[in-house]
Protein backbone atom coordinates (compact mmCIF):
# COMPACT_ATOMS: atom_id res chain seq x y z
CA UNK A 1 0.00 0.00 0.00
CA UNK A 2 2.83 2.21 0.51
CA UNK A 3 4.27 1.80 -2.81
CA UNK A 4 1.13 2.80 -4.64
CA UNK A 5 0.05 5.80 -2.16
CA UNK A 6 3.99 6.80 -3.28
CA UNK A 7 3.17 6.28 -6.86
CA UNK A 8 -0.01 8.18 -6.60
CA UNK A 9 1.56 11.11 -5.58
CA UNK A 10 4.48 11.03 -7.74
CA UNK A 11 1.96 10.99 -10.83
CA UNK A 12 -0.26 13.90 -9.33
CA UNK A 13 2.70 15.87 -9.40
CA UNK A 14 3.52 14.85 -13.06
CA UNK A 15 0.39 15.46 -14.38
CA UNK A 16 0.47 19.05 -12.64
CA UNK A 17 3.59 19.80 -13.69
CA UNK A 18 2.97 19.37 -17.06
CA UNK A 19 -0.74 20.94 -17.15
CA UNK A 20 1.54 24.01 -15.89
CA UNK A 21 3.97 23.88 -18.37
CA UNK A 22 2.45 25.86 -21.15
CA UNK A 23 1.44 29.05 -18.90
CA UNK A 24 5.52 29.33 -18.56
CA UNK A 25 5.78 29.40 -22.13
CA UNK A 26 3.89 32.85 -22.58
CA UNK A 27 6.22 35.51 -24.49
CA UNK A 28 5.90 38.14 -21.20
CA UNK A 29 8.24 41.46 -21.89
CA UNK A 30 11.06 41.97 -20.02
CA UNK A 31 13.04 45.13 -21.17
CA UNK A 32 11.68 48.60 -22.95
CA UNK A 33 13.72 50.78 -24.46
CA UNK A 34 11.88 53.83 -23.81
CA UNK A 35 11.16 52.10 -20.38
CA UNK A 36 7.81 52.39 -19.10
CA UNK A 37 7.40 56.27 -17.85
CA UNK A 38 10.67 57.07 -19.06
CA UNK A 39 11.36 60.42 -20.11
CA UNK A 40 13.35 60.67 -23.06
CA UNK A 41 14.97 62.78 -25.84
CA UNK A 42 13.11 61.44 -29.06
CA UNK A 43 14.27 57.71 -29.42
CA UNK A 44 15.03 56.83 -33.34
CA UNK A 45 14.30 53.06 -32.55
CA UNK A 46 11.95 51.44 -29.72
CA UNK A 47 12.32 48.11 -28.36
CA UNK A 48 10.93 45.41 -26.89
CA UNK A 49 12.68 42.37 -25.46
CA UNK A 50 10.13 39.00 -24.32
CA UNK A 51 11.21 36.46 -22.28
CA UNK A 52 9.96 33.67 -25.34
CA UNK A 53 10.52 33.59 -29.08
CA UNK A 54 7.78 34.93 -30.82
CA UNK A 55 5.87 34.29 -33.74
CA UNK A 56 6.99 37.43 -35.83
CA UNK A 57 3.50 37.26 -37.90
CA UNK A 58 1.74 37.67 -34.79
CA UNK A 59 3.79 39.71 -32.83
CA UNK A 60 4.20 43.48 -33.21
CA UNK A 61 3.54 46.82 -31.28
CA UNK A 62 2.09 50.63 -32.41
CA UNK A 63 2.45 53.82 -31.00
CA UNK A 64 -0.15 56.69 -30.44
CA UNK A 65 -0.01 60.39 -28.98
CA UNK A 66 -2.09 60.72 -26.51
CA UNK A 67 -5.14 63.84 -27.80
CA UNK A 68 -7.37 64.18 -25.00
CA UNK A 69 -10.53 61.38 -25.05
CA UNK A 70 -8.46 60.19 -28.98
CA UNK A 71 -5.07 59.04 -29.42
CA UNK A 72 -3.30 59.69 -32.53
CA UNK A 73 -1.54 57.06 -34.31
CA UNK A 74 2.51 57.42 -35.35
CA UNK A 75 3.76 56.04 -38.22
CA UNK A 76 6.25 53.02 -37.04
CA UNK A 77 7.28 50.20 -39.02
CA UNK A 78 8.12 47.10 -37.01
CA UNK A 79 9.89 43.53 -37.11
CA UNK A 80 11.12 40.73 -35.22
CA UNK A 81 14.54 40.58 -34.62
CA UNK A 82 17.30 37.25 -35.77
CA UNK A 83 16.85 36.85 -31.77
CA UNK A 84 13.36 36.06 -31.85
CA UNK A 85 12.87 37.37 -29.09
CA UNK A 86 13.04 41.16 -29.82
CA UNK A 87 10.49 43.21 -31.98
CA UNK A 88 12.04 46.56 -33.26
CA UNK A 89 10.27 49.71 -34.45
CA UNK A 90 11.51 52.82 -36.40
CA UNK A 91 9.61 55.98 -36.06
CA UNK A 92 9.18 57.27 -39.66
CA UNK A 93 10.22 61.06 -38.33
CA UNK A 94 11.39 62.34 -35.19
CA UNK A 95 8.36 62.49 -32.23
CA UNK A 96 7.63 65.09 -30.71
CA UNK A 97 7.31 66.62 -27.13
CA UNK A 98 4.68 64.88 -25.66
CA UNK A 99 3.75 61.43 -24.54
CA UNK A 100 3.02 58.31 -25.99
CA UNK A 101 1.93 54.57 -25.81
CA UNK A 102 3.45 51.66 -27.19
CA UNK A 103 1.11 49.50 -27.49
CA UNK A 104 2.45 45.58 -28.12
CA UNK A 105 1.08 42.18 -29.00
CA UNK A 106 3.48 39.26 -28.91
CA UNK A 107 2.41 35.52 -29.34
CA UNK A 108 4.98 32.79 -28.01
CA UNK A 109 6.17 30.28 -30.48
CA UNK A 110 5.80 27.31 -27.73
CA UNK A 111 2.43 27.92 -26.94
CA UNK A 112 1.11 29.90 -28.96
CA UNK A 113 -0.54 32.19 -26.72
CA UNK A 114 -0.98 35.76 -27.47
CA UNK A 115 -0.58 38.42 -24.62
CA UNK A 116 -0.68 42.37 -24.62
CA UNK A 117 0.41 45.13 -22.87
CA UNK A 118 1.39 48.95 -23.09
CA UNK A 119 4.29 51.12 -22.55
CA UNK A 120 3.79 54.61 -21.70
CA UNK A 121 6.70 57.12 -22.01
CA UNK A 122 7.06 60.83 -22.52
CA UNK A 123 9.43 62.62 -24.90
CA UNK A 124 11.00 66.26 -23.55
Amino acid sequence: MQISRRFLSVAIAAVALAASGPAFAHARLVHANPAKDAVVASPKVITLTFDDELVPAFSKFTVTMPMGSQSMPVPVKTHVDKDGKTITGLPSSKLAVGSYVVHWTATAKEDGHKMTGDVPFKVK
